[in-house]
């Protein structure tokens, strides 16, 4: 598996072991980054972090807009 497969690969799990809704809009989860033990990803203009193991994602940050 390529790197990048891998983290959308892991992206998807940590999504699904948050049991988050089946109707958000994956279109808009972008450019997530794997560390050894964390994920962070933009959704929806923010960034939100979330452990490699499952969990709730924390949400990073809330700009004004645009």
């Amino acid at each position: 598996m390529t790197k990048s497969h891998s983290k959308l690969f892991l992206l998807i799990l940590v999504l699904f072991a948050a049991k988050v809704s089946a109707q958000i809009d994956a279109r808009m989860i972008q450019f997530p980054d794997v560390s050894k033990t964390q994920i962070v990803f933009n959704y929806g203009g923010d960034l939100w972090l979330v452990s490699k193991t499952g969990g709730t994602a924390i949400k990073l940050s809330s700009p004004a807009g645009q």
